[in-house]
């Protein structure tokens, strides 16, 4: 296996591990009090605790599913394309990394309308 190689794998697997990471760690660990600093930053998020947790938890299940999701093709795709040309590789790379993105700007977009669902615009549940 070539040296280009190994990095391709390193690759495939760095967003979903950090995805699924990420998504574990947000869920369980978010900050505790509400903070411009660290954390899932809207203005319904940070309305009240009981929206700042809720948004916490709810995009760290998010990303902890997106993280699992993407590893499936991210590991099955080198392997598929061990033989292929370096071409090949980049551009099936290029396009599972823009997917990746979009998932993940997805799962913002998804918890927002989580939020609102849940909560009115003043913060308190419906």
């Amino acid at each position: 296996m070539s040296s280009w190689w190994s990095v391709y794998i390193k690759q495939f697997l760095f967003v979903p591990a950090i995805a699924i990471f990420g998504g574990w760690f947000t869920q369980k660990h978010y900050p505790k009090k509400i903070t411009i600093w660290a954390g899932y930053h809207t203005l319904l998020s940070m309305r009240n605790m009981d929206t700042w947790r809720f948004a916490h938890e709810y995009i760290g299940r998010l990303w902890w599913k997106i993280g699992w999701l993407m590893l499936i093709p991210n590991v099955l795709l080198p392997i598929l394309l061990l033989h292929q040309a370096k071409d090949t590789l980049d551009n099936v790379s290029l396009a599972l990394s823009f997917i990746q993105v979009l998932l993940i700007l997805a799962s913002v977009f998804l918890t927002e309308r989580a939020l609102r669902k849940t909560f009115d615009a003043d913060g308190i549940r419906r």
